[in-house]
């Protein structure tokens, strides 16, 4: 490994959905999957997301809460109708699978009960998961740009989370957001020129989607008036899929690559 995020193996974004606001029922066993942070590959043959499952009677009787007890794992998904493959680990919740540009090896956050996450590649077909060395905080939300050089993520700063850009052989990190919100949830614009991110900057309780240069700078309020938790833009740059609503009640909305004439997708 160059340094701390170059990924070598011996082998070899469009986000739908945050923790617990999508779910599959499954009549035939009775539990439920909640699925997070879903991912394209670059060939577009395989998706990478999270999932936890849990028993559908304990969803029915304590809602939320019945999350607290459960585990998200990371798990591949083929587009060819080939069964996914999980891949697991007892004692961390496995999440923010991205793909790392030009390889079958996902970047993810391994989060402990206590808080703390260290980030970990794994291949595709769940072999060689390895922690990644070195980390110089406890990070996670980690989004690779398109070039593969740099890594933004997310770390605690004081009682705030805030967004940070390090160089893929570690060096030159860089903390973008330094104000008294909580900065969440980056991602890379096609060209690598700008991060589309989430923030309560304009009060708590009422989260925004904002962008920013790739060096922080000229951080602008996208869709304002909108309560929008998530957002990340097409592969092409043309476009915007936005998270917004009050939970539980959420939707999808597809928006111009500005955040103008957001349409919802989802019933």
């Amino acid at each position: 490994m160059r340094g701390l995020f170059i990924c070598v193996m011996m082998a070899i974004c469009v986000s739908v959905a945050p923790p617990g606001q999508a779910q599959e029922r499954d009549a035939t066993d009775g539990r439920i999957s909640f699925y997070q942070h879903v991912a394209w590959s670059d060939d577009g043959q395989l998706l990478a997301t999270s999932v936890m499952t849990i028993a559908r009677a304990a969803w029915e009787r304590e809602q939320f809460r019945a999350l607290q007890d459960g585990q998200f794992d990371v798990q591949v998904i083929p587009l060819d109708g080939s069964p996914p493959l999980l891949t697991g680990d007892a004692a961390t919740n496995d999440m923010w699978a991205t793909w790392w540009p030009g390889h079958r090896c996902i970047l993810y956050s391994a989060e402990q009960r206590d808080g703390t996450s260290v980030l970990h590649f794994i291949q595709a077909d769940g072999a060689d998961r390895r922690p990644v060395r070195g980390s110089p905080r406890p990070i996670s939300q980690a989004s690779v740009s398109p070039d593969g050089t740099r890594v933004a993520f997310v770390s605690r700063e004081g009682v705030e989370r805030h967004i940070f850009v390090v160089n893929a052989d570690s060096t030159a990190e860089r903390q973008l957001t330094n104000d008294d919100s909580n900065n969440m949830f980056p991602s890379w614009s096609a060209d690598g020129r700008r991060i589309v991110f989430t923030s309560d900057r304009d009060g708590r309780g009422r989260e925004g989607i904002f962008v920013m240069n790739a060096d922080g700078s000229d951080v602008t309020r996208l869709v304002p008036g909108m309560r929008a938790g998530f957002a990340r833009w097409s592969p092409d740059g043309k476009r915007l899929a936005i998270i917004a609503g009050d939970l539980p009640d959420t939707h999808i909305y597809i928006a111009g690559a500005d955040g103008s004439n957001p349409v919802r997708l989802t019933r």
